[in-house]
């Protein structure tokens, strides 16, 4: 019986290490990669922050410098957009529709020296919509 323990115990150490590297090496290329019908196109952070900035008040009353998600969906297509599909490094998709991406901004933030993208909707009351660390903006 002990040693079923510690054959489980083993696997769930090395699960655990690979599922921190695997989730540590996605999207730390500082580029935000977006996808419309067949065009794929990877976007610099830097890119990004050369945009006109917005300064938006969040729903705790702070004001934060933001770039509307509509200007960079523009970047990939100038058409009207039905709803765009925002992916995080984690894996987790925030669907918005066509009448909410007006509203939406993304936040350049900065965590231990490693820059991500969140979400960020001032219109929302206690900000039920975010996303952290934005890899990939699928636009429909």
């Amino acid at each position: 019986m002990k040693k079923i323990y510690l054959i489980l115990f083993i696997l769930i150490v090395i699960l655990a290490g690979l599922s921190l590297f695997l989730h540590k090496n996605i999207g730390n290329d500082n580029t935000l990669t977006l996808k419309y019908k067949d065009k794929i196109m990877s976007v610099k952070f830097e890119t990004i922050e050369k945009m006109k900035h917005t300064p938006v008040t969040d729903f705790k009353g702070k004001t934060i410098s933001a770039v509307k998600l509509s200007d960079i969906i523009n970047l990939v297509t100038e058409n009207s957009v039905a709803e765009a599909s925002l992916k995080s490094k984690d894996g987790i998709i925030l669907q918005l529709d066509g009448k909410d991406i007006p509203k939406a901004y993304l936040v350049l933030k900065e965590k231990k020296g490693e820059k991500y993208y969140r979400l960020a909707i001032p219109s929302d009351k206690f900000g039920q919509r975010w996303l952290k660390y934005i890899v990939t903006i699928i636009v429909k």
